[in-house]
């Protein structure tokens, strides 16, 4: 449509003679038209448990199955000005929202509801934005979280989609972190992505 670039979260459902219908198997995806000028588009997986491991009280699982799932379209407004588009995740974590440890995977739905800031310069970009928090382990009856939550982004554009790095952090609105994607101690870190690309114009 009229839209430069836009999300889409994937279920995956199994039916007939075998049966499987789970949240923990939906993935997001962006799709975008090439070439936008002054953007960033990208989207992929990171490996919760790739030193430095995720934290906070929404840590991501480690595994290959619980991999953190990230898409981003942001841009500024033709003027140049403002910046708009959107960010969303998905994170599996045996975490309850108070930080504490469970047996279940719970699946975690973080969304920017607005863009304050962005940056982009030689092949590295960073945004702020605030977001809302959900639990949607179960889809049928999501539990809000936290909202207006301040989330930040840095990411490089490698010369490969293999050398591409991302770092996400993901605040309390009332202190603390909800989800950092790699915390050396002292601040989210870039890694590289499993799979997935990140592009900037």
């Amino acid at each position: 449509g009229t839209l430069d670039a836009t999300s889409i979260q994937v279920a995956v459902i199994v039916s007939g003679n075998y049966y499987r219908n789970t949240v923990v198997d939906d993935q997001i995806f962006t799709i975008a038209k090439p070439g936008i000028l002054n953007s960033i588009v990208g989207g992929g997986l990171m490996d919760n448990g790739l030193a430095p491991a995720s934290s906070g009280y929404l840590a991501g699982a480690p595994g290959v199955a619980n991999y953190t799932s990230f898409e981003s379209h942001v841009k500024y407004t033709k003027s140049g000005t403002n910046p708009m588009g959107g960010v969303s995740l998905i994170v599996k974590s045996y975490n309850l929202p108070d930080g504490t440890r469970d047996t279940t995977l719970h699946v975690y739905l973080i969304k920017s509801t607005a863009i304050s800031t962005l940056a982009v310069s030689e092949g590295k970009a960073s945004f702020s934005a605030k977001a809302v928090v959900q639990d949607i382990t179960n889809p049928a009856a999501p539990i809000s979280i936290d909202g207006a939550a301040p989330i930040q982004i840095s990411m490089t554009d490698g010369t490969t989609s293999l050398t591409d790095r991302v770092a996400i952090t993901v605040q309390r609105k009332n202190g603390g972190v909800w989800f950092s994607s790699g915390w050396d101690g002292l601040k989210t870190v870039e890694k590289p992505i499993v799979s997935g690309n990140v592009v900037m114009n």
